[in-house]
């Protein structure tokens, strides 16, 4: 049997009695739960008519009944194999037809036990009580169907308030005890006009809290989930669909012309420009529009569903299999059992109490006040096995705790429904603690070898087996738990090249999951590239992510080409970049490719160009390539913002292209100085016997000119750029990183 879904919806009381009544062979109609009782403390055994009775959903032996004096038999059908072929031979053997039995001394059905995982009973109430699902969650079912506030509805069902049979009236339900006073006490008669026996509708306006309320009247019918349960019936689904149709559509309709005329005013851009967007949005929807669109939804859901509304009153109460709330008896000897075996015996004991407090009394003379603290106490009892956390004042075990009720049991990430779908255990897979890897590039990732050893353990054995001369299985295994050294270098062979996937839960994006190559590491947690964090939403302070070994070659080869890390470096929701750098990497981007990293406070001092060309140039700190800046910094020559000159020999791009200083020599040899680089040029067919030394002046921008023009269109030209050991070591990485 395949289940396709599970569906949770109203369920009317046949059904209710289909699920838990059932018939015995006898003809008797068993299912009706009318005690408190679970087992009996001397023999052990289930009491009849409890929450564990064996007569109602089973026995608790296989085949056998209570009192172990009836067995179940089974009647072999004799066939005759000669006409059979070999299908219908082993379909006709298998064929068995058991004799149906009830046990006379205990009456009990020798049945196999687990009937009593499925089999259900129940609990018939005197007075009806309402679904709490229904009128304590947000939205308010019954509120909205009834058109009424939240408040009255919880207040009715608590006997706090009562309604009335119109609106605008004052509804007074009359009892027997009420006739004495109408017939012996002339000063009543003006109350009463008319038939006593039934009630009476008094012309009044609707207000519970100033409502005159004479003595001795009974306002029980009004009351409660009977109440409700009278004005659910009378609802007509069908018409009150058509009607709140209609009246939404007339209502939306008018609000457009009203909104029409409104937006040529100045008022309305000028509220338009105080409202928010969201404020925009909603604005001119009424709170009447709601409300219709609300209470359509509900009954259009139920009329498509074919449902009633009055099945949100409950007259009789479903109790689940045994089985699902089990009691357990524990070495010690105590027994150990569910909170729904608690909660149904509450609603069982206030059952009793109220029906045995009816029979103690006339209908004449029964104790108005009375009754209605006993159905508050059964509504109470109702409410806490469906929701007991919702309830101002939910039921405590003696050690304060709450009892666990029906919704707590389903609802949340424990619960029956996703219990079973969220942390399950998958082949192939393991979870550690990330912590960060910087040496890491963005395609790899750092895992644990003993973790590794475990997920490619199939292909470390078959490897072994083709390799290593192993025999069987059984000695490469034998050597896995050695952990030999050709096992680690079989291992690193067989990770080589093989992408694993990399999930952190909850996995919100397509991002959540994406391919590394890993690289065996020491140690027990996984090592993760610093960028790649912002697409898991996972930092470094105690997440878990979960590895996955794809298996088949298409797996692999989707991994790689579709899900690696440095595939997926924009977001494919909005186009954004997933891998930007963390603030405080920008912070030490910063500081590593500055000139100077403390702040100076003083005004600088403007000092003349001819100083500053000198101080430019004559700098000891003169390097010709990078290897050497490096060796210098490492060993402590020069500081990480120590200014120097580099030879550079790839394109230049400056803002100012206006030269300091222009130096040229005997031998014609130009020497150009800027703001951030120095430019050399080669031997020209100047001036051999002198030094021409030609500063920025106003007067020489001719001279300048031409010297300048001349040098530069020679092709052996040296640039000497001006920076810092911390600028070379950034580009340096920046190249070894992504320019490979």
């Amino acid at each position: 049997m395949s289940i396709e879904y599970v569906q949770l919806q109203l369920a009317s009381p046949s059904e209710i009695k289909r699920w838990s009544q059932r018939i015995l062979p006898t003809g008797e109609v068993v299912g009706e739960i009318s005690k408190a009782d679970t087992i009996n403390y001397r023999t052990f055994k289930p009491e009849r008519g409890g929450l564990f009775c064996e007569r109602i959903f089973g026995s608790t032996s296989n085949g056998e009944c209570s009192c172990g004096k009836t067995k179940r038999r089974k009647l072999i059908v004799p066939v005759n194999f000669n006409r059979l072929t070999l299908q219908k031979r082993n379909a006709e053997l298998e064929a068995t037809q058991a004799i149906i039995e009830v046990c006379p001394s205990c009456g009990v059905e020798p049945t196999n036990s687990k009937v009593r995982r499925y089999r259900m009973g129940c609990i018939s109430l005197k007075k009806p009580v309402a679904h709490m699902w229904y009128f304590r969650n947000s939205p308010n079912v019954l509120a909205a169907l009834l058109n009424m506030r939240s408040q009255e509805i919880d207040e009715t069902i608590h006997f706090q308030t009562y309604t009335p049979s119109k609106y605008g009236t004052q509804n007074y339900c009359l009892h027997g005890g009420v006739q004495w006073y109408v017939n012996h006490w002339e000063p009543m008669h003006p109350y009463f006009a008319g038939d006593i026996d039934v009630s009476m509708d008094k012309a009044a306006s609707w207000n519970s809290k100033s409502t005159f309320m004479p003595s001795q009247i009974k306002t029980i019918e009004n009351c409660g989930g009977e109440a409700l349960q009278e004005l659910l019936t009378r609802l007509d689904l069908v018409f009150l669909q058509r009607m709140l149709s209609r009246k939404l559509k007339n209502t939306i309709e008018k609000k457009k012309l009203a909104a029409k005329s409104l937006r040529k005013r100045h008022k309305r851009r000028k509220t338009a420009k105080l409202l928010g967007r969201t404020d925009q949005k909603n604005y001119g929807i009424t709170i009447k529009v709601r409300e219709y669109s609300r209470r359509l939804e509900f009954i259009r859901s139920l009329a498509r569903k074919g449902l009633r509304p009055e099945w949100m009153i409950l007259s009789i109460f479903p109790v689940l299999p045994p089985d699902l709330r089990p009691m357990i008896q524990m070495s010690s000897g105590r027994f150990a059992t569910s909170d729904l075996n608690d909660l149904y015996r509450r609603l069982i004991y206030r059952k009793i109490r109220f029906e045995k407090f009816l029979t103690l009394f006339d209908e004449e003379f029964l104790p108005d006040l009375l009754i209605r603290h006993d159905l508050c106490l059964l509504q109470e009892a109702a409410d806490s096995i469906i929701d007991n956390g919702r309830l101002d004042k939910p039921a405590q075990r003696p050690n304060r705790k709450p009892f666990k009720s029906l919704t707590s049991i389903i609802e949340g990430k424990h619960g029956r429904f996703r219990q079973n779908l969220l942390g399950k255990r998958v082949d192939y897979s393991g979870r550690s603690v990330i912590v960060v890897g910087p040496k890491l590039r963005l395609h790899q990732c750092g895992l644990p070898r003993e973790m590794a050893l475990e997920l490619f353990q199939p292909f470390v054995i078959r490897a072994l087996l083709e390799e290593s001369g192993v025999k069987n299985i059984r000695a490469a295994k034998n050597l896995l738990q050695r952990r030999s050294q050709m096992v680690w270098d079989i291992l690193d062979t067989v990770v080589l090249g093989h992408p694993v996937l990399l999930n952190r839960a909850p996995t919100l994006h397509r991002l959540g999951i994406q391919a590394f190559e890993p690289i065996l590491l020491s140690g027990r947690a996984i090592q993760l590239h610093p960028l790649v964090c912002p697409a898991f939403n996972a930092d470094f302070d105690g997440d878990q992510m979960a590895v996955h070994v794809p298996l088949g070659l298409e797996a692999q080869a989707e991994a790689r080409l579709l899900m690696l890390a440095t595939h997926n470096w924009l977001s494919p929701a909005t186009g954004e970049p997933s891998i930007l750098p963390s603030q405080d990497m920008i912070l030490g981007f910063y500081y590593l490719t500055t000139l100077k990293p403390t702040v100076s406070l003083k005004r600088p001092v403007e000092q003349p160009m001819a100083v500053r060309c000198r101080n430019l140039i004559q700098s000891n700190s003169i390097f010709n390539n990078f290897e050497s800046v490096l060796h210098a910094y490492e060993t402590s020559k020069v500081d990480l913002h120590e200014i120097i000159w580099l030879r550079w020999s790839s394109y230049i791009q400056t803002t100012n292209s206006e030269p300091l200083q222009i130096t040229v020599n005997k031998t014609g040899h130009v020497t150009t100085v800027y703001d951030s680089f120095v430019m050399q040029s080669g031997a020209t067919n100047g001036p051999d016997n002198s030094m021409l030394s030609v500063q920025m002046k106003s007067r020489d921008t001719s001279s300048i000119s031409k010297v300048y023009n001349r040098l530069t269109s020679l092709n052996a030209a040296a640039f000497y750029i001006l920076t810092t050991p911390g600028r070379v070591l950034f580009n340096n990485l920046i190249y070894e990183n992504l320019f490979l």
